[in-house]
Parts: C-alpha cells; sequence; structure tokens
C-alpha cells in the first residue's frame, strides 16, 4: 500500500540489455569451445567474417558473425569439424519475451542469407580456378 492507501502496483521494467563486455566474452567461449580461435578484436557489425581453426594449417577455415541488437545473437563455423553452422544468441538468464523471439528468427533468416550468398561467391571463384586448371 501507498501512503495514500491505494495498492502499489508494479510498473513493467524494460528489459536490461547485456553490457559488450559480456556478450563479447560469452561468444569468444562458444568460438573456443568450437576449437575457432577468436581474433583479437571480434567484430560484432552483423557480417560474416572469417577466422582461423586451432592446429596446422587452420588459417580462414572458420568463421563468425554477431550482432548486438536487442537480443546479441549470431553464428560460427568451423569448417574441419563437419559440425556446419551453429547459431548463437547470448544467454540472457530468461526466456525471450515473443517480440524478442521473432527479432530473433528474422535475423536467423538474414544470418542464413548471408551465409549462403558467402558459399556462393566461394563456390564460383572455386569454379573459375578449376576451369583454367582444366584449359591449361
Amino acid at each position: 500500500m501507498n501512503s495514500d492507501g491505494r495498492a502499489h502496483v508494479a510498473q513493467p521494467h524494460a528489459r536490461a540489455r547485456p553490457g559488450v563486455a559480456t556478450v563479447l566474452e560469452q561468444f569468444r567461449r562458444a568460438l573456443i569451445a568450437r576449437n575457432i580461435v577468436p581474433p583479437e578484436s571480434i567484430v560484432a557489425d552483423g557480417r560474416l567474417h572469417r577466422c582461423d581453426v586451432a592446429g596446422p594449417r587452420g588459417r580462414g577455415d572458420a568463421a563468425y558473425l554477431l550482432h548486438l541488437h536487442d537480443v546479441p545473437a549470431g553464428g560460427l563455423e568451423n569448417w574441419r569439424d563437419g559440425r556446419g553452422w551453429e547459431a548463437w544468441r547470448h544467454d540472457l538468464g530468461r526466456e525471450l519475451t515473443p517480440v524478442e523471439r521473432e527479432m530473433f528468427a528474422r535475423v536467423s533468416k538474414a544470418t542464413k542469407a548471408a551465409r549462403d550468398d558467402e558459399a556462393s561467391l566461394r563456390q564460383e571463384a572455386a569454379r573459375h580456378v578449376a576451369a583454367r586448371i582444366w584449359s591449361a
């Protein structure tokens, strides 16, 4: 009860956004868990970035994508382990709201489109190299 005798109604609190350092550290741990060498500075611009895999000759054999929107998310892939793309979302310590789930689904779809575009570019480059080798 308030001092005037009315019941106190709690106001909904805005969802606290995680700190950038916390998100980056959690993402760094996810990269390491997949045997990916995290770059010195993780770029969180929502675009695909190449990076290295631990071990000999692992240069450029991995990629990651990270954005820091309302629900920080992205993904990672180690092309040597055969496990494919792994979607990643910052652990907020709570369930996502319906709006957050929808946003996460939209971002996941855009992330897949970016990966598909990158794969198409790599395949096209490989086709050109193979054609030059074949004709030589």
